[in-house]
């Protein structure tokens, strides 16, 4: 079994804000044995691994992985590529999903 691409959701209006959130989650599935490593990136930052995790059994010997990606919002993101990335022994080398962010920025009066 081999882990299908990564598809990126993002949850929601990304509004600016300096409290950290939960702005994409990433899902990858149909992937055997359990082990599996997912990591996040913002195009011209750090790779950073995914700490929340969750791996579920989907019931028909596979496994579906999933990551919240969470952090405060600028808009210095605005226009930015998100990238998740599955790394699993099933595959030769890593597969990515991508999604462009797009900041609503307040402004004051």
């Amino acid at each position: 079994m081999v882990a299908s691409e990564p598809f990126i959701t993002l949850l929601g209006p990304l509004v600016e804000s300096e409290d950290t959130a939960s702005i994409a989650r990433c899902t990858s599935t149909g992937f055997w044995p359990a082990d599996i490593n997912m990591t996040w990136t913002i195009q011209g930052g750090i790779v950073e691994p995914a700490l929340n995790q969750k791996v579920t059994d989907t019931g028909n010997s596979t496994f579906m992985v999933t990551s919240d990606y969470q952090r405060a919002v600028n808009r210095s993101l605005n226009g930015k590529v998100l990238t998740c990335s599955v790394s699993h022994v099933s595959l030769s080398s890593p597969k990515s999903g991508t999604a462009a962010l797009t900041v609503l920025c307040k402004y004051a009066r």
